[in-house]
This record gives C-alpha cells, sequence and structure tokens, in this order.
C-alpha cells in the first residue's frame, strides 16, 4: 500500500469518526453548535481554523441518511433548541453516543411517539448504523 494510500485512509476514517461522533448528516454542521461534542483532536481545530477564515470546506465522508421520509437526526434536533444549553447537548450527545443512535428512528416505537424501553434502559434499541 502506498503512503499516499494510507494517508487518505487514516483522514477518511478520522472525518467519518468525527462524523458520527457528532451524530450529524454531513460532517460540515457549523462548528459554533456543536463544537461542545467533539472532543478535541486535529481534525476539530482544522474545522476551527477553516470556520474562523471562511475556508469552505467539503466532507469526504458519505452522507447519513435518514430511515424514514419523517425522521429526524438526533442532535440537529436538539442544537437547534434554544433551551438546552452546550453542557446539556455535551450530555445528550454522550448519552446518543453511548446508545449508537443518530436518528429519532433509531429510539423510538415503530409508531413513532414512545420512547423504546431499550433506550431507555440504556441498551440498544434498534440501530441502522453500527459503530463498529
Amino acid at each position: 500500500m502506498s503512503a499516499a494510500t494510507y494517508a487518505a485512509q487514516l483522514l477518511t476514517t478520522s472525518v467519518e469518526a468525527l462524523h458520527l461522533e457528532l451524530g450529524c448528516p454531513t460532517s460540515l454542521m457549523p462548528v459554533a453548535i456543536m463544537e461542545c461534542c467533539a472532543m478535541d483532536s486535529w481534525l476539530t481545530s482544522l474545522w476551527e481554523t477553516c470556520n474562523k477564515w471562511n475556508i469552505a470546506t467539503r466532507g469526504i465522508a458519505p452522507e447519513l441518511t435518514r430511515a424514514q421520509v419523517c425522521d429526524q437526526f438526533i442532535v440537529q434536533a436538539f442544537a437547534w433548541n434554544k433551551n438546552i444549553s452546550e453542557e446539556q447537548l455535551r450530555v445528550l450527545n454522550k448519552c446518543r453516543c453511548f446508545l449508537e443512535a443518530l436518528t429519532l428512528a433509531d429510539i423510538v416505537t415503530v409508531c413513532g411517539p414512545t420512547v423504546e424501553p431499550e433506550a431507555l434502559e440504556g441498551k440498544n434499541a434498534h440501530p441502522l448504523y453500527s459503530y463498529n
């Protein structure tokens, strides 16, 4: 394997890991909203610098998809809620990561209005994506 290919694989893996850590459909969610949820790394430093200097970036990780037409990404629902503090958002995102859930469909019943008992017990209810 060439060094360029190996470096590209490492970069892609890092971007995909951040993508799942943030739980957003694209890796280009505005940093101001989600910076509290990302662990410090070279990639988050790069992301913040690009935002600071208005440098356009393109995501290299594939976009995550919704399970259903009316499904919603959990983090987006929380991040845009002005009543949730950064600390609460950080805790909610940690819970989401623990459950390996990305969308509401991962944690609610099929009919939608109720959270799955497994999710409330801290178990993986029925995820559509695997973090492994």
